[in-house]
């Protein structure tokens, strides 16, 4: 699994973003996904409700080691594939007008959700 990090300059609407991440997860069954044992292999269970695990956190006068650590956890987080959710993301307030926001899957909800809101 791969964790991206995404930093964004200047004010940052995390409620209108973590509500946008929602409605695309709403919108997109694919994205309430979770794969459960099927008879010879795993199979696709899509969920009429799996919402998106949202985290935000302070992050203000953490060192950069503490911040190094806070985004590789939230990057590398696992996932419990027969449970989900797949979309996970991790919004941390680094300074008064600087955010990251951190996914650690390759979903490119996120990436949406960023250009509806921001």
């Amino acid at each position: 699994m791969v964790g991206r990090a995404v930093k964004v300059l200047g004010a940052f609407r995390t409620e209108d973003f973590l509500r946008a991440v929602r409605r695309v997860v709403a919108r997109h069954p694919g994205l309430r996904t979770a794969f459960v044992p099927g008879d010879q292999a795993m199979v696709r269970a899509l969920h009429a409700d799996l919402p998106p695990e949202l985290t935000v956190a302070d992050a203000v006068g953490l060192t950069e080691a503490e911040l190094t650590a806070r985004l590789e956890a939230a990057a590398c987080r696992r996932m419990d594939p027969q449970t989900g959710p797949l979309v996970r993301v991790t919004v941390l307030r680094t300074e008064e007008s600087e955010t990251v926001v951190v996914s650690p899957s390759t979903t490119r909800s996120v990436t949406f959700a960023r250009s509806v809101c921001c």
